[in-house]
């Protein structure tokens, strides 16, 4: 799993949550089980994160403080599940002004996280284990893009892929509460595919913004605004297109599309470097 995708260092944790859901009690057993897990994972994470570093990806807090860094984490933490439920207005990218650190959105996004927290604890206490494991698999896996350790791109919808498994998990478990018969409870996985029958049409929608590099850039600008952000995208964009014409041997061709990142504020590398072969 790790060779296929790093932020899968939280499936020890995961495997944990999993034992709570069959059993209804976290044992000690169960945790010296994953040790191994644990010990492969940190390697993978400190492997990781020094080289997103040595790449430029690591950079200063967003909000220019530690308890701005926080304040950015619980919004998203909070924007993510909006955009699981509310799938209207998706972005390739997000981009998050300081100035709004202290606005009402941080606000509505603080009584979230308080929602959730009580939710937790009352599925603990209710023993509603498939609420808990699914509050938890969110919460497991949102720690690897929650920006604790801040990287370049604040927040992306792909990012999220594993996460969602918990959002559906809480939506399963709110449905078979309402309906509340033994035939619901039997049948959780109908459930989920019904939720995923109502919400995929309306993410499937977006799929024309990601067409091409362009669509992609011009959705991105369209939603978030013209930002720095942008004009890295812009490079890429360009580059990206250089790359497919020089392989089609096109090369006249590409010769604009690898001199307009060098044009721009961001200097590519690899486009000078393939412009001056």
């Amino acid at each position: 799993a790790l060779l296929c995708d790093a932020p899968w260092v939280v499936l020890p944790a995961l495997l944990i949550l999993i034992d709570y859901c069959k059993t209804g009690r976290v044992w000690p057993s169960s945790v010296l089980d994953k040790i191994p897990f644990f010990c492969i994972a940190g390697i993978f994470s400190v492997v990781t994160v020094k080289l997103t570093s040595q790449a430029g990806m690591v950079i200063p807090y967003h909000y220019g403080s530690l308890g701005g860094q926080v304040i950015l984490i619980i919004q998203l933490f909070a924007d993510y599940v909006v955009s699981f439920f509310i799938p209207v207005g998706l972005s390739p990218g997000y981009t998050y002004n300081p100035a709004d650190m202290w606005s009402f959105k941080t606000l509505l996004s603080v009584l979230f996280l308080i929602a959730t927290i009580a939710l937790a604890v009352l599925g603990l206490k209710k023993d509603r284990r498939e609420l808990v494991l699914g509050i938890g698999w969110y919460a497991v896996c949102f720690l690897p893009f929650s920006q604790a350790i801040p990287i370049l791109i604040v927040r992306a919808d792909q990012f999220m892929y594993h996460t969602l498994i918990g959002l559906a998990l809480v939506a399963v478990s709110g449905i078979v509460y309402v309906v509340g018969s033994a035939r619901a409870m039997r049948q959780r996985l109908l459930l989920v595919c019904a939720l995923v029958a109502c919400m995929a049409p309306i993410t499937l929608s977006h799929f024309k913004h990601y067409v091409t590099p362009y669509a992609y850039l011009d959705r991105f600008v369209e939603t978030q605004g013209w930002a720095p952000s942008s004009e890295i995208l812009r490079a890429r964009v360009h580059r990206f297109r250089g790359d497919h014409l020089a392989e089609a041997q096109s090369l006249e061709r590409a010769l604009p599309h690898y001199s307009e990142p060098l044009s721009s504020q961001v200097r590519i590398q690899a486009a000078r470097a393939y412009l001056e072969i």
